[in-house]
């Protein structure tokens, strides 16, 4: 299942493996008895002095993507089977999850890289907020209500 791609990067979900694969086109260059990683505009890749810690909220939407998969599937034919499947008590939560799947692309890629918002880190941050269902003002509305 490809979850955005914009002819240079690409991101898919193997729901069997539950992995989540970043595709980025990339090169490798020889300097010095060195092997480089350049990027694709030609400049050396920087490693980052330490990965981000996995959020919760980055876990919910790709769990998200997941429970749609089996949906369309026919894995599991409702939101109630698949929240007694995962041990979920609370029956208003699994739909939240659900609905993560309907959020911007943009919002989308904050969440799984991290970037873009010191402060969408937290399932709080999310439920907090009605989004419309509307991508182009999902943004607008969620970072005023943030107070980015």
């Amino acid at each position: 299942m490809t979850l955005k791609s914009n002819g240079q990067r690409k991101l898919s979900y193997d729901s069997e493996k539950r992995l989540l694969k970043v595709v980025l086109p990339i090169r490798f260059s020889r300097r010095g008895g060195r092997t480089h990683i350049l990027t694709p505009d030609g400049q050396p890749l920087v490693a980052p002095s330490k990965a981000a810690p996995p959020s919760p909220l980055r876990e919910l939407l790709v769990r998200s993507h997941q429970w749609h998969e089996w949906l369309d599937k026919g894995k599991f034919r409702t939101v109630k089977e698949i929240a007694e499947k995962e041990g979920i008590k609370n029956k208003n939560y699994p739909y939240f999850i659900m609905s993560l799947y309907s959020l911007a692309p943009g919002i989308q890629e904050i969440i799984l890289t991290g970037k873009g918002s010191d402060r969408l880190r937290s399932v709080k941050d999310i439920r907090q907020v009605e989004l419309p269902d509307e991508w182009e003002l999902q943004e607008a509305v969620l970072f005023r209500a943030l107070g980015e």
